[in-house]
C-alpha cells in the first residue's frame, strides 16, 4: 500500500453504510498491519472528513 493511493471500501459509518466510498491512504502501520484511510461523508449540514483504520491480512484490506 502506498501513501496517497486511491481505494474503494465499504465504512462503518453511520452515515455511509452499504455504501461504497472512495479514500486516501494517509498513514500505514510500519508493518504493514494497518492503514487510516480518510474520505467525505454525508452529514446533517454538508459533508465530514472522517478517518478510519482498516486491517490488512496477506496484503489484502479486510472490512
Amino acid at each position: 500500500m502506498k501513501l496517497g493511493k486511491q481505494i474503494t471500501f465499504c465504512p462503518d459509518f453511520p452515515g455511509t453504510a452499504g455504501k461504497t466510498v472512495t479514500g486516501i491512504i494517509v498513514w500505514q502501520h510500519p508493518k504493514g498491519r494497518y492503514i487510516l484511510v480518510e474520505y467525505h461523508a454525508p452529514a446533517l449540514f454538508g459533508e465530514r472528513k472522517i478517518r478510519e483504520c482498516l486491517q490488512i491480512v496477506g496484503g489484502r484490506i479486510i472490512t
